[in-house]
């Protein structure tokens, strides 16, 4: 049986993904518009955020509900982790572009206290060793950072002023 704590943590996951999904496209939303604004890259249809962002939410059910051992609490410490390094590329976006980036607010209040809270405590309490631990955090963090990260490019006229 679990812990009272472990098991709201494990919970907390898909709340905080649902409120983070909502802050992207719902309300305030915006956040497929804000990306063809600061990416120049090719973006995929609205459709496919949707399904990727449900079968996100899906999973994270899936995540709260079977992790009962070693394998699914280092299962939700790579999701989590992933969450808090895409998270941190919405902050970092906004940095870089002075402005609101959808996501950026309850990746800052949500997924990354919850990463930082979850992995202490599974950690402290012996439920996933170190190695694990580490691995999976690691894991989570560069690629959430850099696969499913928010990617701002420059423009052609903020390159050309740097070089001037």
């Amino acid at each position: 049986m679990i812990s009272t704590d472990i098991g709201m943590f494990l919970w907390a996951l898909p709340i905080g993904l649902s409120l983070h999904v909502v802050e992207e496209f719902a309300f305030p939303g915006g956040f497929v518009r804000w990306m063809e604004h600061y990416n120049h890259r090719r973006l995929k249809g609205t459709g496919y955020y949707v399904v990727l962002n449900g079968a996100a939410i899906l999973g994270s059910v899936a995540i709260a509900l079977l992790a009962k051992s070693v394998v699914g609490y280092w299962v939700y410490l790579y999701t989590v982790a992933l969450l808090a390094g895409n998270a941190a590329s919405h902050l970092r976006a906004a940095v870089r572009q002075k402005k609101y980036c959808p996501g950026s607010v309850t990746g800052a209040l949500l997924l990354i206290p919850l990463f930082l809270f979850s992995s202490w405590q599974l950690i402290t309490k012996a439920v996933v060793g170190w190695p694990f631990a580490i691995l999976g955090i690691g894991m989570g963090l560069f690629v959430g950072f850099y696969v499913f990260a928010v990617d701002v490019r420059r423009s052609n006229s903020q390159v050309a002023s740097r070089t001037a």
